[in-house]
Formats: C-alpha cells, sequence, structure tokens
C-alpha cells in the first residue's frame, strides 16, 4: 500500500523543503530494488522543490490537477537529470504561484455550495476543500509505492485536506528556541486532528541545522526527547554549509557526498520511516 508523509511545520526556515527532498530521494534509491516509485509532491507556490533538484517544470503545476484543468499524468514529471544519480524512480509534481489562485478557487467553490444550501435548500455538487487532495491526488496511489508533501509554513485552506490525505506528520524543528517552541504548537494541531477522527500520526520528528557543540543546541535537544520520546526522534541533520550549496547545483546530498554525515543521518530518517 502506498504510504504518504506530509513534511510539516508552521514555523518557517526549519529545513522542510531540504527533508522533503532527501526523504523523497533516500525512499527512491531504497525502492529501487523492488521497482517502486515515490512521488514528491511540492505544496508551496514558490516551487522550491523543482528548482533545489535542477528541474524546469516546463508549465507543469499541481494547481492544474486542483482545478481539474490538467491531469496527473500531464503534470508529473520525472526528477532525473544529467548529472543526477539514483533518481530513476523518483518523480516531482511541482508548483508555483498559480497555486494560489488554486486554493482561492476551491474556497469559493465551497462558500457556493455553502450559499445554495442555504438559500435554495439543496446541496450543490461542489467539491470540499477538505477532502481535495484525496479527490484529485487519489489515483496517484496506484502508480507510487510513496507520497511525500512539502508543505508550506501556512497550508490555509488545505490544511485538514492534508491531514486527511496523509498517513503521517514528518516534522522538521531547527534547534533553537522558538522552532523547538513552533514544533510543539504544531504537533499539537495534530493530535487535535486526530481526536476529531482524522487518521494522521507524527512519524518522526527531525532536528535539523544541528551544531551538537552549542551548548543552546543541547538543551533543545533534550527539551525534544522529553516532549516526545527518544522512539520519535530521528537521527539529528548536522549543520554543513553543503546543504546550501547543493540545491544550487541541483543536486541532492546522496549525489554530492553520499558517504558523508548528512546523507547517512538522512538515510537513517528513510530506513525509520520506510
Amino acid at each position: 500500500m502506498t504510504k504518504i508523509f506530509a513534511v510539516a511545520n508552521r514555523k518557517g526556515g526549519v529545513g522542510k523543503t531540504t527533508t522533503a527532498i532527501h526523504l523523497a530521494h533516500g525512499l527512491a534509491i531504497k525502492e529501487a530494488k523492488r521497482s517502486g516509485r515515490v512521488l514528491l509532491l511540492d505544496l508551496d507556490p514558490q516551487g522550491d522543490v523543482a528548482a533545489a533538484l535542477g528541474l524546469d517544470p516546463g508549465g507543469r503545476c499541481l494547481s492544474y490537477v486542483l482545478t481539474g484543468q490538467g491531469g496527473l499524468r500531464e503534470n508529473i514529471m520525472p526528477a532525473a537529470h544529467d548529472g543526477s544519480r539514483g533518481r530513476e524512480n523518483l518523480y516531482v509534481l511541482p508548483a508555483s504561484d498559480e497555486l494560489k489562485q488554486a486554493k482561492a478557487f476551491l474556497q469559493q467553490q465551497a462558500a457556493i455550495g455553502v450559499v445554495m444550501q442555504q438559500t435554495m435548500g439543496r446541496a450543490a455538487e461542489v467539491l470540499d476543500p477538505d477532502t481535495a487532495l484525496e479527490y484529485y491526488l487519489g489515483p496517484a496511489k496506484d502508480l507510487f509505492s510513496y507520497i511525500i508533501i512539502d508543505c508550506p509554513p501556512s497550508l490555509d485552506s488545505l490544511d485538514r485536506a492534508v491531514y486527511r490525505f496523509s498517513d503521517a506528520a514528518i516534522v522538521p524543528v531547527k534547534l533553537d528556541y522558538m522552532s523547538t517552541r513552533g514544533a510543539g504548537r504544531h504537533t499539537q494541531n495534530i493530535l487535535q486532528e486526530q481526536a476529531e477522527g482524522i487518521d494522521i500520526r507524527i512519524a518522526a520528528i527531525v532536528p535539523t541545522f544541528v551544531q551538537s557543540q552549542l551548548k543552546l543546541t543541547q538543551q533543545m535537544a533534550r527539551v525534544l526527547m522529553d516532549t516526545y520520546g527518544r522512539r520519535v526522534i530521528s537521527t539529528s541533520i548536522p549543520n554543513r554549509v553543503a546543504i546550501a550549496e547543493a540545491p544550487a547545483h541541483g543536486l541532492t546530498m546522496f549525489e554530492m557526498d553520499p558517504e558523508g554525515e548528512v546523507a547517512e543521518a538522512y538515510m537513517a530518517l528513510v530506513n525509520k520511516v520506510a
């Protein structure tokens, strides 16, 4: 069965996109032995996923899928390009600024449904935004072993849709005070969704930008451990210059430094959730 992971944290700058990309690439490397395929879904209008992987979307965008203007096959693209390694079974559904309009469209449709219900006494045949991802992206479950969702800091109208569509959340946390505190708020929201009957769980908390020699980092690491327990905390991702350099070359750390500590830490995350 397809496993769907949402990489999410409402605090920006914690390494969500980097984590989503490396999780997807790592899973693709692991799935290659079984001919499994992995889809990396960009839900951020900034469209950083394709750029970081050195891809030109060529007009493809998730927005066309969510508004019914295009299908999955027209908008999903292969992640492999010259110089890439181990991406033969990795695919990307890119985003662009058009995604903002798609979210607004879904909200407008829902509002129309409410008005028709109130004025005409009957339900309109419009799509509930909470089920939009399942409706439009559900067929991808037949094509991919894993779907990884790179979430923006603010999901807006697609908040509940993401949690309904996903099996589990992966929460990157930068080990400073504000990010650690923000992770607590975000995971509380996930627990609230669980209480309301949505089948979503926290698969992993991923400490990012880790400078293990700093006292604050050590303190925040203890806070995470005390809050969530050792079982859910993944291997820390060390803060290295190469992580910032890799997207400029359209590569991941599995390609730039496959034997290095960053690639090793991200593969530990892959093994934890796979």
